[in-house]
């Protein structure tokens, strides 16, 4: 009950204050874990794209297309 105590303690200036920190913290959490994800998923697509590429040029598929995309 001593945590309960604390809470009836503080002002309600004191509480709104410690609510808006509180608010502070999850919404600073939530940007850093969209930057991280956003950062995994782009460098997951480079890499799937990287593997896409190499296949390319090893079996030279889409040489033609390259080839006719020059004449237009």
């Amino acid at each position: 009950m001593k945590d309960l105590t604390l809470l009836k303690s503080l002002t309600e200036d004191e509480y709104n204050q410690l609510l808006r920190q509180a608010v502070a913290v999850i919404e600073a959490s939530r940007i850093q874990i969209a930057k991280q994800l956003n950062t995994v998923t782009m460098s997951s697509h480079w890499e799937i794209g990287k593997l896409l590429e190499e296949k390319k040029l090893d079996s030279k598929h889409g040489d033609s297309v390259a080839i006719y995309a020059n004449f237009a």
